[in-house]
């Protein structure tokens, strides 16, 4: 992406009660929203919000369809760019109810991660994958969150040595890169 700053009004997006998803591929989407309804349940009083972001900006309306179905009114729902992104979670949010919003624009991924309490880096969740670079999520991940997170899925073979020295090097108390296999733990690591 972009070297873009992040501006004042994302470094407290969602008063850091958000998670990412970015760069994802058909097929993750779904499984994406599905994680997002079990974090739903694991906090049901203060469940994070949830930014989702396509690896092709064009799905983005497909993807606010296939949200509206699987989440039945559960949350909010919405998409477009950065400021519109910024209005949505500036806006008063009911107690227990999340909101979603699908970023359409390019180039503004650090807004994203500095907001974030985890980053899910897709095509990495769904055969035959390959994943994306998880090193720009890593450098801007919040560090207001207590354990932030950066979340690769099982198939992440395009890095396998740059993720492999990650793995090797962090511990799992600290956060910092997680490698998950199944939407349970997916969702699991978004609330720890």
């Amino acid at each position: 992406g972009a070297n873009v700053e992040p501006s004042k009004g994302a470094m407290v997006l969602a008063n850091g009660n958000l998670w990412s998803a970015v760069s994802t591929h058909a097929g993750e989407d779904e499984l994406i929203l599905q994680a997002h309804q079990q974090v739903c349940k694991l906090v049901p009083d203060t469940p994070p919000h949830l930014v989702l972001v396509p690896r092709h900006v064009h799905r983005a309306k497909s993807i606010v369809q296939i949200a509206s179905i699987r989440m039945q009114g559960q949350c909010d729902i919405a998409s477009g760019g950065i400021e519109e992104m910024e209005r949505f979670f500036a806006g008063v949010t009911e107690k227990g109810v999340s909101k979603i919003f699908i970023l359409d624009q390019m180039g503004v991924l650090p807004s994203v991660y500095t907001s974030s309490r985890a980053v899910f880096i897709g095509n990495s969740l769904v055969h035959p994958g390959g994943g994306h670079n998880f090193i720009e999520a890593l450098y801007h991940v919040s560090p207001t969150t207590n354990l932030p997170r950066v979340i690769l899925g099982p198939y992440s073979q395009n890095f396998e040595g740059p993720l492999e020295a990650f793995l090797k090097y962090s511990h799992s108390d600290c956060g910092v890169l997680v490698q998950v296999h199944t939407v349970d733990e997916l969702a699991s690591n978004v609330v720890d």
